[in-house]
């Protein structure tokens, strides 16, 4: 990864952990299933958690991925590891997996489900948060509509 790469959206990352379920699920089933979304996934999560070239003198995890990650990984690893090291340790674990899968490996296929699962429920429950509800304050059909206008 170059020290510009673009990070996917998390809209786009949504997506891709959907599509990616759903080629999971052909493979735990013995259907053909499309490797190429699985290394788009592998490689999308390896650029938002922000995995350290060695080049950089700090790590990150992309901002607006932040939160998602940080739930997921909450109860992983030991309590005093950094929570950026543990979201990092845990996406490329992921992405290892999805590699393996991709060379045509199916062991971490039962594993990688619950994971994609968990990760598009974090990813949805993150976007809808942002969500602005506009509330419109309609007239009421009942409503008398002369007593709202006034004259002037």
């Amino acid at each position: 990864m170059g020290v510009l790469a673009q990070s996917p959206s998390k809209y786009a990352l949504t997506d891709l952990t959907l599509r990616s379920m759903i080629e999971l699920e052909r493979a735990n089933a013995g259907l053909d299933y499309e490797t190429d979304v699985l290394a788009h996934l592998s490689t999308a999560l390896l650029e938002s958690s922000g995995e350290n070239t060695g080049t950089a003198a700090f790590t990150f995890v992309e901002p607006s991925l932040y939160e998602p990650y940080e739930r997921i990984v909450r109860e992983c690893g030991p309590a005093g590891q950094p929570k950026v090291q543990r979201i990092q340790a845990y996406i490329k674990s992921m992405s290892d997996d999805l590699s393996l899968v991709v060379g045509g490996d199916a062991a971490p296929v039962g594993k990688l489900i619950p994971a994609c699962t968990r990760l598009h429920r974090e990813l949805v429950q993150e976007i809808n948060s942002e969500v602005a509800f506009d509330v419109n304050d309609w007239p009421s059909v009942y409503e008398n509509a002369s007593t709202r206008v006034r004259a002037s």
